[in-house]
């Protein structure tokens, strides 16, 4: 569905959630269930081999407040993971989980540089991999090149993450 159509479908939907605040905290323990789950696989994605722990280490860092409509206000933390032989911090950051055009957002943050990883995205657009077919809680690399006006989504998988973190480390 597209332009204004698609624009009432997405507000049908939100007022559904409005409509459903009393499963705030559910809403909100899954959410929080989910960026636990996404460190944990990147944390056993970089720990595979523990004869590489020297090279790269973890730790989350600072809680922080986030403020949504329909979550409230709730503390999340970042994982950042350190490159000690270079000094690189790359920073696992979580946004949001309503945000448009997905069901989460957490941005992996090297300095200036920013991917950007959205969750389960409503409008797939060119997606590699056959991700259509993925299950709900997939986890999406986003850009958008600029000759294309409608965002490129890129399966996350350990792969896609190495090569994500093997920018900005180059």
């Amino acid at each position: 569905m597209t332009g204004i159509e698609g624009l009432y479908e997405l507000i049908r939907q939100r007022k559904t959630e409005v409509e459903q605040a009393g499963n705030r905290k559910k809403m909100l323990k899954e959410w929080l269930a989910t960026l636990r789950n996404l460190s944990v696989e990147i944390q056993s994605w970089l720990f595979r081999d523990p004869s590489k722990e020297e090279l790269l280490t973890t730790r989350l860092e600072a809680s922080y407040k986030i403020s949504e409509p329909l979550l409230g206000t709730y503390d999340v933390e970042d994982l950042v993971i350190v490159v000690p032989p270079t000094g690189h911090e790359v920073r696992v950051r979580p946004v949001g989980r309503h945000v448009a055009g997905a069901e989460g957002r957490v941005d992996v943050e090297c300095g200036p540089r920013r991917a950007v990883l959205v969750r389960s995205p409503h409008h797939i657009g060119k997606v590699r991999r056959d991700a259509c077919r993925r299950a709900f809680d997939s986890w999406y690399f986003a850009s958008l090149p600029p000759t294309v006006l409608e965002p490129e989504y890129i399966e996350l998988t350990e792969d896609t993450f190495a090569e994500t973190l093997r920018e900005p480390i180059s």
